[in-house]
């Protein structure tokens, strides 16, 4: 799988196309055109701060299968909480990285074992469509 062609594209609040993306819009699109599965975007939610984010995602996770750990694959997403709130994701591409967009950055792959990601992980989510793949 390729994931060059996400690489630099802006962050954009709410953003849901390739001209601007936030990390779910990201999420939406990569599952969209990799894996050909379409993923709800919330793109006309009201959540505005962190714990109606939050609240948000916690409400529609129970649809994804938490994995361990260990079992991780390319496709699985990494949700990742921020000032206490399980608020942002990122899609691995391989066992030891992520592609994700964040304010103030342009969509780039880091590593999900830094000292800025490590201690903010929530868990690490399997799309139903991809158990079996």
């Amino acid at each position: 799988m390729d994931f060059s062609k996400y690489i630099g594209i802006p962050f954009e609040d709410k953003g849901r196309t390739a001209e601007g993306l936030d990390c779910w819009g990201l999420l939406c699109l990569i599952f969209k055109e990799q894996f050909n599965i379409f993923i709800p975007t919330f793109e006309y939610s009201t959540a505005t701060n962190f714990s109606e984010v939050g609240k948000l995602i916690e409400d529609n996770i129970h649809v994804w299968i938490k994995i361990e750990p260990d079992t991780r694959k390319v496709g699985d997403v990494i949700l990742l909480r921020l000032l206490g709130y399980p608020v942002h994701v990122g899609i691995l591409v391989d066992r030891q990285r992520m592609i994700h967009v964040f304010k103030g950055t342009n969509t780039c792959l880091q590593r999900i074992n830094s000292i800025v990601w490590k201690k903010r992980i929530q868990g690490i989510y399997r799309h139903p469509n991809l158990a079996n793949i």
